[in-house]
């Protein structure tokens, strides 16, 4: 037990400075990305004031968007990466694409109990589709094309953010059932 709260003070500090070095650089909220991060942010104090498994599918709904999206942009050779290669070079890039896109999603899974995960199938389905009612509202105030460069159609985004939140709603009927009710088919 002692080294599960050793290893959530590693996490909670190693947050409190990614989230600080991020915000350092100059938060810009045209991006999705600091909408994420703000979110990170606020998860981390919920969870530590013993809320995250109220949240936690909110949560990584919101950071699977954004990795679905740099996913989808990076294939699509949205210029925002080449931009952001181009201006810090290839370690700071890797670096700061992992940190800002994919960390907090990992920290979060990796902090999570069963308990986070397995809230029930009702619980998580709301959290799931308030996720993408975040997503919504900051596409409608923003131009996702004209924030990352993509020559993409415009009803991709919303589409394609719309499917991601099926797949995550799917996959959390097999995931937010706790195993016992499961077991029993209940």
């Amino acid at each position: 037990m002692e080294s599960d709260r050793g290893t959530k003070v590693v996490w909670r500090i190693t947050t409190i400075v990614v989230v600080a070095a991020i915000g350092s650089l100059g938060a810009d909220f045209e991006h999705f990305t600091w909408w994420s991060i703000a979110w990170w942010a606020i998860y981390g104090m919920l969870e530590e004031l013993g809320f995250g498994k109220h949240v936690f599918w909110f949560f990584q709904t919101i950071q699977l968007l954004v990795i679905a999206g740099v996913v989808i942009m990076g294939a699509m050779a949205c210029t925002v990466f080449a931009d952001a290669y181009n201006k810090v070079g290839a370690p700071r890039f890797i670096v700061g694409n992992f940190l800002m896109h994919y960390m907090a999603s990992l920290e979060v899974y990796a902090l999570s109990t069963r308990e986070h995960i397995e809230c029930g199938e009702h619980k998580a389905m709301v959290q799931i589709w308030a996720a993408l009612g975040v997503f919504l509202i900051w596409h409608h105030l923003r131009d996702p094309w004209a924030v990352y460069g993509c020559s993409l159609p415009h009803s991709l985004g919303i589409t394609g953010m719309l499917l991601m939140t099926l797949v995550i709603q799917i996959a959390s009927t097999f995931l937010a059932v706790p195993r016992e009710k499961a077991k029993s088919g209940m």
